[in-house]
This record gives C-alpha cells, structure tokens and sequence, in this order.
C-alpha cells in the first residue's frame, strides 16, 4: 500500500491537524481533456473546506499513480478581499481570470518536486515573486487519486468571514491550462489560451447548528431551568 506524502515548511503556519468544516463539493467533467492530455490532468472534483486557520482544496484527479508526471503542476486562481489588487491580466501558462474584477492571489502546487508549493500575490507592479512553500502546503494519496492544497486563510485576506472566488487549473509545464473545473468545456491544451469567465465561490461564516443539535440545547436549558427551580 503506497502511503500518503505531505510536504510543508517549516514557516509554513497551517494548522493541518485542526478539527475541519464540512466541504462543498464542486465536480467537473470526465471527458472534458484536449488531445494530448493525460490523467493526472484531469480534474473530476474539487472538495473545498476550512479551519480556523486554513482553507483546503482537495483536488481527484482520474488516477495519479506515482511517480507523478513531471510536466503536469495545478494553480488555484483566487479572487479574494485580501489587500492584493486585481487583474484580468494574463498570468502564466496563458492563464487569466475575468471573474469578481480578477484574481489578486495564486498558489501553483508542484507535485514531482518534493510536493513545492509557490504563492504569489498581485500588487501595482504586478506579481510578486515566487515565495516557495510560504502560506500554503500540499499532501498526495496515490491510493485515492487525491491532491490537497493547503492556504492559510489570513494570507489571502479571508481571517475572518467574507467569500471568495477560485477557479482550479490543471498546467501542462511550461505550456498551457489543460483543465479548469470552472468549465466543462474541452479546453485547447498545448499553446493555448485561457480565461476563466464563470468562477466558483466558496463562503467562510459562522458555523450554523443542525437541527438536532439546536433541539438538545433546547433540552439542556430546559434541564437546567428545572434543576434551578429545583
């Protein structure tokens, strides 16, 4: 049994261990890869859920046994509240983003290399620099077909309450976007660009009890109104 990998560093303030809410799933198509694509670039689910501190992006692809593809990387695409400005501008691999004003943030996952993750944030002279395995973190289970991508929430301006928009693009290395779940059209693939005009949103609010549990609160108050009465 091929175990799961996890790679983080060591600045890297992800409370990964810290109890999650319940995810929202978003599905893309199966049949949606341009010619020459490969499996590890196509993208059937992306399970988003979060932490206090963390926001998770658990990407299934259609098999991802190892070792990986060393020409296939994944970027979220994240238009958020944070401080970065917005652009619509083209990024890299061809890639940009229209929805929500632009993107102000990106996180590409790089799974060949020791899991590397590179964040990147949008400001008046464009985007900053590469920061490696800053304010993100990625994990892989070969035995489930599974990616997790990892965002500290604080980093991205989402600390608090608020919603954000994201698109998730599958990178032919140094080439061009050969999946995004925000479309289940059949993209382009080699030398081919890409604009993500419908993105996805995923909302971080105050946790809402389920009826069950609201109805055994209830009961303990009233418990506890007739022990005082008592």
């Amino acid at each position: 049994m091929r175990c799961a990998t996890l790679a983080v560093s060591a600045s890297t303030t992800i409370a990964l261990a810290s109890s999650a809410m319940a995810g929202v799933v978003f599905n893309d198509s199966a049949t949606d890869l341009p010619a020459g694509g490969n499996n590890l670039q196509n993208i059937l689910s992306v399970d988003v859920s979060h932490t206090e501190t963390s926001i998770k992006f658990r990407l299934t692809l259609n098999g991802i046994s190892g070792p990986y593809d060393n020409h296939t990387q994944y970027a979220l695409a994240l238009s958020t509240p944070g401080a970065a400005t917005k652009t619509t501008a083209v990024w890299a691999n061809q890639a940009s983003f229209a929805s929500n004003g632009g993107m102000n943030y990106t996180v590409r996952a790089d799974p060949p290399y020791n899991g590397r993750t590179f964040f990147q944030s949008h400001g008046v002279n464009g985007w900053s620099p590469n920061a490696e395995n800053q304010n993100s973190a990625i994990g892989t289970n070969y035995d489930t077909n599974t990616l997790d991508i990892y965002v500290t929430r604080s980093a991205i301006g989402m600390a608090g309450d608020g919603t954000f928009f994201f698109d998730v693009w599958a990178i032919s290395l140094n080439n061009s976007v050969f999946d995004a779940l925000s479309t289940n059209a059949t993209l382009g693939g080699y030398s081919s660009d890409f604009t993500t005009t419908n993105a996805l949103s995923y909302t971080i609010g105050a946790p809402v009890p389920a009826p069950g549990a609201i109805a055994l609160l209830g009961a303990a108050g009233l418990l506890g109104s007739r022990r005082r009465r008592a």
